[in-house]
Order: structure tokens, then C-alpha cells, then sequence
């Protein structure tokens, strides 16, 4: 009877040993790369850039999926790159491969890096705060140094062009398959460059933050978010007072551009959430003059 017992005790050991041992290799385990690249660059498309860059990956694997994010990002601006990386990288499925390259140190010794995130998504891009963003909110999973030349673009490696020389084939090799430990040594994260991103707040019956982004609508992106909204009690249907450097407005707050005459102010909690600062059919930017970075004072 006793050996009995003892038997049926140690099937369940056993049984909730291999359990746990199933359910922590499968967190540990990363969704693989489904053969899309999202592309992102402050190259425009006027020079043949982002051609040869596209060439290079569909010489690499010619089934890839090749997605344009945006290559409009104002050039050098890095904050720019990793607001609107961020913003496009939150719609794509897991396993998808990200391009970013907004490098005005291409060349120099920054380091090229691919980071795996906690939510399985694959960014390479130079090591110069542009995945700041993308890191405070998918979390760091794995963090590599593109190192083997084994996934670089065949012949000589420029110093002015790791665009297409490094990252895109090391992009496309990723996105097709090949391994991702293979590509240089593991780095600590804590070892990366990260930007100084400043968080908005409430003080004083005032929510302070900072512009983001101004897209090409001359709309103003400012990191205050519904919580700063509920914190001061504001609602859909308010008025409130905008301060930006010595400017000052008073403004509808609303849920999208229409839902004032054309030529009103409007602003609201945007698709992106965080505040967007609008005229509807106008330009904010013309009448604020603002540029990344700048305070943003609200309140009712």
C-alpha cells in the first residue's frame, strides 16, 4: 500500500515538474521572424538610398515583405525617428523585423545593434538612442553588437553607408531566418545609449509636457495624456488654455479635428495617446513656432 502511494507521489511530481519545466521554456521561448521588415529613415526619396537599401534585402531573400514606414523623418533628428518608430512598430505583429536609421555617426564607432524585445519584435539600428522609446515600452528581451560580417553585403564595407553595407542585409538575414545570436556578442542593456525623455506631469492645477512630434499638418504632439486629463478633471467639451514659450491660446478640447468649424482650434487625446494640438483644415505650428522639445503649459 505504502509503495503505492510513494508511486502516485512521484508520477505527480514528476507530472508537475515537466509542467512547469513546458510552461517556462514556452515564456522563454520567441516568436521566429515572419519575413516582414518595417523601414524607417531621415534619408527622403529623392537619392537612390533607399533603393539600393531595398535591393540589398531582396538579394538577401527575394520573398521578404518589405514595409516603408517612413522615410520623412526629419534628418538627424533622432527623438523624431524614435517617436515615429514607436508609433508604427505598436501595429505590427510579433516576429517582425524593424530597419531604423537615422545615424549621423554613421561610420564613427557607435555601435550597430539588433535588440529582440519582450514582445518578440526584432529592431536594428544604430546604437544612438533612437529604440529609447520602443525599449521603455516592449522591455529588452535580448540586446546583440552586429558584429559578424558573415550577414554584411558582400566586398568592401563603407564608412559612410552601413545603411546598405550592415543593416539592411543584416535586416534581411534576421527576417529570413538565420540566427539571431549569430550576429555579434550579447550586450547588457544597460550598456545602451538612451535619450533623456522627459515624462509630463500635474503641478499647480497645470499639466506640463513636451512636444514630441509635429507632423506634416503642422499638428503639435505633446506627451500629456488622458491621465493628466482626469488628474485636472477635464473633459471632452472644455476649454482650455494652451502655453507654449510666449504664446498662449485657448482651445476646444474635443475628440478629433471635425468637431469644430474649420479654422477653430482643437485638442484632444490622439490615436497615438497622448495630446494632439490641432486647427481644424489649418496649421498650429504657423501660429505657436515650436520645435521637439518645448513646454507645454495646459489647464482649464
Amino acid at each position: 500500500m505504502k509503495n503505492k502511494r510513494f508511486s502516485k507521489f512521484l508520477n505527480y511530481l514528476f507530472l508537475t515538474v515537466f509542467l512547469i519545466l513546458v510552461l517556462t521554456f514556452s515564456s522563454l521561448a520567441e516568436t521566429a521572424p515572419n519575413g516582414i521588415i518595417g523601414f524607417l529613415t531621415d534619408w527622403g526619396e529623392t537619392d537612390y538610398f533607399v533603393g539600393a537599401c531595398k535591393g540589398v534585402m531582396l538579394t538577401v531573400e527575394p520573398d521578404l515583405k518589405l514595409v516603408d514606414i517612413s522615410h520623412g523623418v526629419t534628418p538627424f533628428d533622432i527623438q523624431e525617428g524614435a517617436n515615429t518608430l514607436l508609433y508604427a512598430a505598436r501595429e505590427f505583429p510579433a516576429g517582425t523585423v524593424f530597419l531604423a536609421i537615422v545615424d549621423p555617426g554613421v561610420g564613427t564607432e557607435r555601435k550597430p545593434l539588433l535588440v529582440v524585445t519582450q514582445n518578440d519584435r526584432y529592431f536594428i539600428a544604430p546604437d544612438n538612442g533612437i529604440l529609447t522609446l520602443v525599449i521603455n515600452e516592449m522591455g529588452i528581451k535580448k540586446v546583440y553588437e552586429i558584429k559578424n560580417n558573415e550577414y554584411f553585403r558582400p566586398g568592401k564595407i563603407s564608412k559612410d553607408f552601413h545603411g546598405r553595407d550592415i543593416f539592411s542585409p543584416v535586416a534581411a538575414h534576421i527576417a529570413s531566418g538565420d540566427s539571431v545570436s549569430e550576429v555579434g556578442p550579447e550586450l547588457n542593456p544597460k550598456d545602451l545609449v538612451m535619450l533623456p525623455i522627459k515624462k509630463s506631469k500635474v503641478e499647480n492645477k497645470t499639466a506640463i509636457g513636451y512636444v514630441v512630434y509635429i507632423n506634416q499638418y503642422g499638428n503639435i504632439i505633446v506627451n500629456i495624456t488622458q491621465d493628466d486629463f482626469d488628474a485636472l478633471g477635464i473633459k471632452v467639451g472644455d476649454d482650455v488654455n494652451v502655453k507654449i514659450g510666449d504664446k498662449t491660446q485657448k482651445i476646444k478640447v474635443g475628440t478629433t479635428y471635425g468637431d469644430v468649424p474649420e479654422g477653430d482650434w482643437v485638442c484632444f487625446i490622439a490615436c497615438n495617446d497622448v495630446l494632439e494640438i490641432a486647427i481644424n483644415w489649418g496649421n498650429a505650428n504657423e501660429f505657436f513656432q515650436t520645435e521637439l522639445n518645448s513646454i507645454v503649459e495646459l489647464k482649464k
